[in-house]
């Protein structure tokens, strides 16, 4: 009995850390954890896959009855889980990292195609099928060249130089006062609007920003004045480019909803006055993990 209960052990540590070794190292890690963590998991994963090889080998330890009973629990909470869907392999959660929580960019609810692809997800283990590999389907292509932001870390559109920035160092930068009235930036992200935002011609442009996990991911908005709020869609990808402004006088409190995230923040000093606001590709990595507080900027 002793000598099984030692090699139920051994396998099971063996397996998580072969799990954890896997995981640190495939393109799919940053669904669930922050990147620069990987080399900690690897770590770790690799610690505890020697720590099975020791339990195995150490024969003169006689199992506690409380070890066997963890060891039960164990077995039946590993066998529930293989019943919970595979985040290797099955769609991801509507609203974190699927296609569908970009409305415009996916197909609509119960569509056959959007029903196939659900029951034959893709083959590779990274960024493949997290998001449309056309972006533009369905909705007008940018008539802005997509290439004139791809290199360096800013971009001349109509004389004048933008800065290629993310929501999160705008608002870091606003809360430290290095904001300036007319400095030029370009970010982009998904489009959040609220009947406050319409009434004050303001549409919202958001990212998700995580530091550890998806446990602690937090929505950052940053607010862009144009001409139609209406003609702009909810959860669209949207590539803004303008100069700061004073910001209007809103509700201290918004309701904007951002995929994956409990709670949201947003700039209340400045907001972009939008030169230019179409959609436009997502990155191939959409969330935001570091901020770096001086060029060249995470875009």
């Amino acid at each position: 009995m002793a000598s099984l209960v030692r090699l139920l052990e051994a396998c099971l540590l063996a397996l998580a850390g072969a799990f954890m070794l896997v995981l640190a190292t495939s393109p799919m890690y940053w669904h669930f954890f922050n990147p620069k963590y990987s080399w900690l998991t690897f770590t770790a994963g690799a610690i505890v896959a020697l720590l099975s090889l020791a339990g195995l080998l150490h024969r003169t330890r006689t199992p506690k009855a409380s070890e066997i009973a963890s060891l039960a629990v164990f077995l039946v909470l590993a066998g529930l889980a293989v019943t919970l869907p595979n985040p290797l392999f099955d769609v991801p959660p509507s609203g974190i990292t699927s296609s569908d929580s970009f409305e415009p960019f996916s197909q609509p609810p119960g569509d056959a195609q959007a029903m196939a692809d659900a029951e034959n997800p893709p083959d590779t283990f990274g960024l493949d099928g997290a998001f449309p590999a056309d972006p533009g389907a369905g909705i007008p292509a940018p008539t802005f060249d997509v290439t004139e932001e791809e290199n360096g870390s800013r971009f001349t559109m109509d004389g004048v130089e933008y800065i290629k920035t993310n929501i999160a160092e705008l608002i870091l930068a606003e809360q430290e006062n290095r904001l300036e009235p007319g400095g030029a930036y370009s970010v982009q992200g998904l489009v959040a609007r609220t009947p406050e935002l319409d009434e004050a011609g303001y549409i919202a442009v958001t990212r998700l920003f995580i530091v550890c996990c998806f446990a602690d991911a937090t929505g950052v908005a940053y607010l862009v004045d144009v001409d139609d709020p209406q003609s702009y869609t909810q959860g669209q990808w949207v590539h803004a480019a303008g100069t700061l402004a004073p910001a209007k006088t809103l509700p201290k409190t918004l309701p904007i909803a951002i995929p994956g995230a409990f709670t949201a923040i947003h700039g209340d000093k400045f907001a972009i006055s939008a030169a230019r606001v179409e959609p436009g590709p997502v990155p191939g990595m959409p969330f935001l993990f570091e901020l770096r507080g001086k060029e060249p900027y995470i875009y």
